[in-house]
């Protein structure tokens, strides 16, 4: 069947006609052909777009308005004798039109909108990646710049189908276009405008654009990259989404603590906690997550074989197994006995001593404990307690003749290492001497 356009007489194709109503459309159309219009029809998207441009002109807008009430009471003359639901039902009817027809038309900057040519760079693309509606509100929020629907950009400016922060800070305007508003438009961004004031936080997580590299960085030490890796890691832990925080928050709230050591009240204020209980509680949460589907893959000699150290961690002139004890300073505890274990007569300050493996390249392959600061806590008492005990199964992982590097702390347990076998190496004393030969210094 062939279907004409009561506009333009046109054959219109039937994936692309639109039905002809309403009064300002007859009343365009009758303007354009004087001829008589029938009830019904079709009409094609050109005249329609035509007739949409006209529409738009505020010097028409009143005009229309008062013509489409005309309409309305006429309709509802004719239906006095229906029943009360259909009073109601028109009556609503009448109340969405006259919402729609309210129309106001603001200067707006407007970006390129273009299938072959990037939003962002400008660029001609081969393959193309449609910007998404939440970029589009964020960027007219943020910069009162509109990306048109169905705008293109390269896929190298986008990550897990949201823009990059830096290249959503890139877009530039293109031109300033008279856009009209309907009063369903205006207040479906009022909306919008709500939800972006009701979800802002001073650190959010949860929209990796938010953030920058460099903020992210500042706050958790590590890259975006890394946060991502982490968040992959632990997806499946039993870190619950609540009202209080999300499940990526939670994770930046834990690395942020490390990172910058700042007291809960602080970081109740930072991340918009209820109180400080709350942040105990996520605190507690993600550490049990990162200690059960974390740690397990980076730490501890089960998670790479002895091979993989020799051939890819170990430096080239020397494959060695390095011990080192570390001191981190915590605050003076209330608790008296606590207080006395753990300050050191050394340091002169409240420590915990952890206790790493590392090979000569740096790679760290275990970290025990922390261990008090008392006597009973040193160097070689430590590392007695790590073999006696096979700790993290240490005795299964090295080899006879394996070279272990220490200082002059891990004297006193020198005796067990070489009992399993193992060549210590640690420095002498100088005895009066400036230094040492080459021999005793290699």
């Amino acid at each position: 069947m062939v279907i004409e356009c009561v506009c333009c007489n046109g054959r219109i194709d039937p994936k692309n006609h639109r039905p002809f109503h309403g009064i300002a459309m007859r009343l365009f159309v009758s303007a354009r052909t004087n001829m008589f219009l029938p009830e019904s029809g079709s009409i094609c998207n050109t005249c329609r777009m035509r007739y949409l441009k006209w529409r738009n002109n505020t010097e028409f807008v009143n005009v229309l308005y008062r013509l489409g009430n005309e309409s309305d009471e006429s309709i509802m003359d004719t239906d006095d004798k229906n029943d009360d639901e259909n009073i109601e039902s028109g009556t609503a009817a009448s109340s969405n039109d006259l919402v729609n027809t309210n129309i106001v038309t603001l200067p707006l900057n407007i970006t390129i909108s273009c299938h072959h040519r990037c939003v962002v760079c400008r660029e001609v693309m081969s393959s193309t990646f449609t910007i998404s509606d939440q970029d589009r509100d964020l960027l007219f929020i943020k910069s009162n710049i509109l990306i048109p629907k169905g705008s293109r950009c390269c896929p190298g400016h986008v990550v897990n189908e949201r823009l990059r922060i830096d290249d959503l800070n890139k877009i530039l305007p293109h031109t300033i276009t008279q856009t009209p508003f309907s009063s369903t438009d205006i207040l479906t961004w009022f909306d919008k405008f709500r939800d972006h004031y009701n979800s802002f936080r001073y650190f959010d997580f949860d929209h990796p654009i938010t953030m920058s590299d460099i903020d992210s960085y500042n706050l958790t030490g590590i890259s975006k990259l890394n946060f991502e890796h982490l968040i992959g890691l632990l997806v499946d832990s039993n870190i619950k989404h609540s009202s209080n925080r999300s499940f990526r928050n939670a994770v930046g709230l834990f690395l942020t603590k490390l990172r910058l050591g700042l007291s809960n009240k602080v970081l109740t204020t930072i991340f918009q906690f209820s109180n400080p209980k709350a942040v105990s509680r996520t605190l507690t949460a993600v550490r049990q997550a990162i200690l059960s589907s974390f740690v397990p893959r980076y730490l501890g000699f089960n998670h790479i074989s002895r091979q993989n150290v020799i051939y890819n961690h170990s430096s080239p002139l020397a494959i060695r197994l390095l011990t080192k004890q570390l001191n981190t300073a915590v605050l003076k505890s209330r608790n008296n006995e606590l207080q006395r274990r753990t300050y050191n007569i050394h340091k002169h300050r409240s420590l915990v001593k952890p206790m790493l493996i590392t090979t000569t390249t740096g790679y760290i392959l275990a970290a025990y404990e922390p261990y008090l600061s008392d006597s009973s806590n040193n160097d070689a008492a430590m590392q007695k307690d790590i073999l006696i005990n096979n700790k993290d199964g240490v005795l299964n992982w090295i080899a006879e003749h394996d070279i272990v590097v220490v200082d002059r702390g891990f004297r006193d347990s020198t005796g067990m290492m070489q009992a399993l076998g193992l060549d210590v190496c640690m420095p002498y004393f100088l005895n009066g001497r400036h230094r040492f030969d080459a021999l005793e210094a290699n």
